[in-house]
């Protein structure tokens, strides 16, 4: 499965990466937010993230 992360940051992309380890799915981080710009960027993804910003 190919996945598309949209506003990830660094500790996003490690925590993912090695959760994903065990099940290889192909995936791909943006730290642009997701909008109707940037949407394209999910073409041909399976699924994808959208990682808010909490503020902590």
């Amino acid at each position: 499965m190919k996945i598309a992360f949209f506003s990830s940051k660094s500790y996003d992309q490690e925590y993912f990466t090695s959760s994903n380890e065990a099940y290889g799915h192909e995936l791909n981080f943006f730290e642009a937010r997701l909008n109707k710009y940037t949407a394209r960027l999910a073409t041909d993804h399976d699924a994808w993230i959208w990682l808010p910003y909490t503020g902590f």
